[in-house]
């Protein structure tokens, strides 16, 4: 059934509070004493209210009928018929074969969780395997890094020293036959060939005249 506003209003106060006059109830809500009265009547008609004893109320000669909820009547709880299984073979062959499914579930459930637990503990073992590996390709790298930086820091020494040994070491003679022909060759064609063509010229006047 569907309350309107003022229905529910005071069925909520009267589930909230006990027994309650119609003055009361006008009191509380701000509703006139018709507005109450029809609220009583829908309520009473729909049986959610019923009436309870009388009360005395100031500037009343006579005691006033109070209202209260009516409790809802608990649902009847079902019997259940007993059967006796051996009297009905079927149903205790059943209930064997149940029994007999049953067992063998939890036999395939114990092995589950057996199994469950056995590759947790491989997939832990796989885990603590596996940072072992990357810390250990984390340290080959520094070495690596470490062992290139020392590489390059004794090239660059030996680069060094071996610029110094050969700044120590005495340059060689120029024959001046050879430098004389390289003054002429190179004032007399230079700038019309290549350096290359220049040197080939050069080197072989120079063995001409030294034989």
């Amino acid at each position: 059934m569907k309350l309107i506003i003022s229905e529910k209003r005071v069925l909520e106060y009267l589930t909230n509070n006990g027994a309650t006059t119609k003055h009361e109830l006008m009191v509380v809500t701000g509703y006139s004493r018709c507005t109450v009265g029809n609220a009583i009547r829908t309520l009473i008609a729909a049986k959610r209210v019923a009436k309870h004893d009388l009360r005395k109320i100031q500037g009343h000669k006579q005691r006033q009928p109070t209202f209260v909820v009516v409790a809802e009547a608990p649902e009847p709880t079902p019997t259940i018929e007993t059967v006796n299984v051996f009297e009905h073979p079927e149903i205790y062959t059943r209930l064997n074969a149940l029994d007999g499914t049953v067992a063998r579930l939890e036999k395939v459930c114990a092995k589950l969780r057996e199994d469950l637990n056995e590759l947790s503990k491989d997939e832990v073992a796989n885990y603590d395997r596996l940072n072992k590996a990357v810390k250990t390709l984390n340290t080959l790298e520094l070495h690596r890094i470490r062992i290139d930086d020392a590489i390059g820091a004794d090239r660059s020494r030996m680069d060094g020293f071996a610029a110094r040994l050969t700044a120590l070491e005495p340059k060689p003679a120029v024959d001046p036959i050879y430098a004389e022909i390289e003054r002429d060759i190179t004032e007399t064609l230079g700038g019309k060939y290549s350096a290359e063509l220049l040197r080939a010229l050069i080197d072989n006047a120079y063995a001409e005249r030294a034989k």
